[in-house]
Order: C-alpha cells, then sequence, then structure tokens
C-alpha cells in the first residue's frame, strides 16, 4: 500500500522565510495566512487542514498558557 506524500500547514506564527526554506528543501506546505485572510477563525484554519490532509502538529497557544 503506498502512502499519500505528507502535506503541512503552517500557523501564522511561523515565519514565511521558514516556510520558504522547508518548501525549498522539498516539503509540500503553505502558511495560513497565503491561503486565507489573517483573521481567520480557528475553525476556517481547521477546515483548510482538513481539506489539505497535511499532518498535523499541534502546539498550545501562548494566549492559553498557565
Amino acid at each position: 500500500m503506498k502512502t499519500a506524500p505528507l502535506r503541512f500547514l503552517a500557523d501564522m506564527n511561523l515565519s514565511p522565510l521558514t516556510v520558504a526554506a522547508l518548501r525549498a528543501d522539498g516539503l509540500d506546505i503553505v502558511r495560513v495566512s497565503s491561503v486565507l485572510a489573517v483573521d481567520a477563525s480557528d475553525v476556517d484554519i481547521l477546515n483548510l487542514a482538513e481539506q489539505r490532509s497535511p499532518a498535523c502538529g499541534l502546539r498550545p497557544s501562548l494566549k492559553f498558557s498557565v
């Protein structure tokens, strides 16, 4: 069984330069702000992630830190 290539979605806190470098290294990665409005809701971002079927890595937001 052949597996699909990994596709990544970079959130707003990841620099566009980092995303460009990862893309140059061959990763299929897009930055949220390149396909959605800057003020897109979390639900919109998750829907985009589902459409792209990326491997998702979640990290807690600083605004929710204890």
